[in-house]
């Protein structure tokens, strides 16, 4: 138990390489002998009052399905904390894409589904998520649980089908021919396909697994830093959007510039995935710049917390005994001092 804590630990603080490899132990520890262990570390550890970050815990916690923690998971998408709340999504449309649950037994939990959709529809940002939660799972489910909807989903970003000349698609196919350019091989016929997946798919899991593909391939940095041009200069929105949040998933040193100015932009699309970005993989983040929203509403202000706490900034004791400071950013700070920064290795 003590190794599988420590594992916990490292995977929720991991970036780059070391997330793939922290990620795939815990996986194989989750669907292995002792999978109740790796679960009741998980949820400890995720679910603790002061805990910072948690959402890949839940995310990987359903790498073995059940019914009981299909319910759990539904359960916590009331949760107060969004990073409790945006885990149990992952994880529950984790769990769908393995499958090993029945049908019945998920139509059987669909009134839960349908409270936590119901009670967060007025909440823009959950009830976007919700909608896309819905969508990931199986048809039947779907089907019987529209009619009790207190309102409509949410719309696609994008639509499953796209042609070949629709804009969006346009977009990545114009970003996969520069990138070849820089390749020594310049015939790559899956990079397109991965790109889009990456950037659009309707399906959360294959996003993330387009992105985790991504992470390990040699050209990475040639990657991140035309999706980082991608983000500035394209004319649709919703291309810019996109590219922001791959950025973010991808990560790289390639993208700090854009990341800054990403974090200091006002746009909440942006900020969030420039802070996330100093703190996977900046070294001396701006006092200044974290301070920026420490004085806005607390869902800004936290993932200031994240950067500084990932990075290791020394701002971080400083904000932990600050009595002027808000109650939850010094316990904040006091759980990233105790916890420990970002694990790379």
């Amino acid at each position: 138990a003590p190794v599988i804590d420590r594992l916990a630990s490292e995977l929720a603080r991991s970036v780059d390489a070391a997330y793939l490899t922290r990620y795939e132990a815990m996986a194989r520890l989750r669907t292995g002998r002792y999978h109740d262990v790796a679960l009741r570390s998980l949820l400890d550890f995720a679910l603790a009052d002061d805990a910072q970050i948690c959402s890949d815990l839940l995310d990987v916690a359903g790498e073995l399905p059940s019914a009981e923690l299909f319910e759990t998971m539904c359960l916590l998408l009331v949760h107060p904390r969004p990073v409790v709340f945006k885990g149990a999504c992952h994880s529950i449309g984790n769990m769908a894409a393995l499958g090993g649950i029945s049908k019945t037994e998920m139509r059987g939990l669909v009134p839960l589904l349908v409270r936590a959709y119901n009670s967060v529809s007025d909440d823009p940002d959950r009830h976007a998520q919700m909608s896309e939660l819905l969508r990931n799972l199986p048809p039947g489910v779907q089907n019987t649980a529209a009619t009790r909807l207190s309102r409509a989903p949410a719309a696609r970003p994008v639509e499953r089908v796209v042609s070949r000349n629709s804009p969006v698609y346009r977009a990545v196919a114009s970003l996969s021919a520069d990138i070849r350019q820089e390749l020594p091989a310049r015939d790559n016929p899956m990079l397109e396909r991965v790109l889009f997946e990456a950037m659009f798919d309707p399906m959360w899991t294959k996003r993330y697994i387009a992105s985790l593909f991504l992470i390990a391939v040699p050209y990475k940095e040639c990657i991140s830093r035309h999706v980082a041009r991608l983000a500035e200069d394209h004319p649709l929105r919703e291309v810019r959007r996109a590219a922001v949040a791959f950025s973010m998933r991808l990560g790289s040193r390639s993208a700090l510039t854009s990341a800054a100015a990403w974090a200091a932009s006002g746009d909440p699309a942006r900020e969030v995935p420039g802070l996330v970005t100093l703190g996977h993989w900046a070294t001396d983040i701006d006092r200044d710049l974290l301070e920026l929203n420490l004085h806005a509403d607390w869902e800004r202000a936290r993932w200031s917390l994240y950067a500084a706490g990932m990075s290791g900034n020394p701002v971080l004791k400083a904000w932990a005994e600050d009595t002027s400071r808000s109650s939850r950013l010094r316990t904040g700070a006091r759980w990233w001092l105790r916890v420990g920064s970002r694990v790379m290795d």
